[in-house]
């Protein structure tokens, strides 16, 4: 998949507001981006550690432990599937499962030492800087930066 060719820029007034008509092309664009560049060095990694990407975002939601319910809400799908990642990352020996201090029928999701390993070479392909970044001025990255924060943090806008 190529990249996005636009006609237009998302900014419809030149003061980086954007166009509520173009919110989907930004969207669009976003999207792209990120899968074009990020997607593959995650697959990659994962494949290192023959596991599959799914496999690899969960070790990222383990930086503390965590029971299979919060695992389930943390990567947003059931917990049949989260028993199914876990069962296979403890076969390879990534994580283990410990009883909870607060109740003893609850299982919490720990990295082994082998899984902190896997997870930091994962935050490492996650981090490493996009060569297409540097395109974008140093005012435009500390802008972009700012955006994104707002994104990720689920925090609003104003002006």
């Amino acid at each position: 998949m190529g990249a996005m060719k636009s006609s237009k820029p998302p900014s419809a007034d030149g003061n980086g507001a954007v166009d509520p008509d173009s919110t989907p092309e930004l969207w669009a664009l976003m999207t792209e981006f990120f899968f074009s560049t990020l997607r593959p060095r995650i697959v990659a990694v994962a494949r290192e550690l023959d596991l599959n990407p799914p496999h690899a975002a969960l070790l990222l939601k383990l930086e503390e432990p965590h029971s299979m319910g919060q695992l389930a809400e943390l990567m947003r799908c059931d917990n049949s599937q989260i028993t199914t990642l876990v069962n296979r990352l403890e076969q390879k020996g990534f994580v283990e499962r410990k009883v909870a201090p607060h109740d003893r029928r609850v299982k919490m999701i720990e990295l082994t030492t082998k899984g902190r390993a896997a997870r930091k070479s994962v935050m490492e392909a996650k981090r490493q800087p996009q060569n297409a970044l540097e395109r974008l001025t140093a005012k435009e990255r500390t802008q972009l930066a700012t955006a994104m924060r707002k994104l990720v943090n689920g925090e609003t806008g104003s002006g």
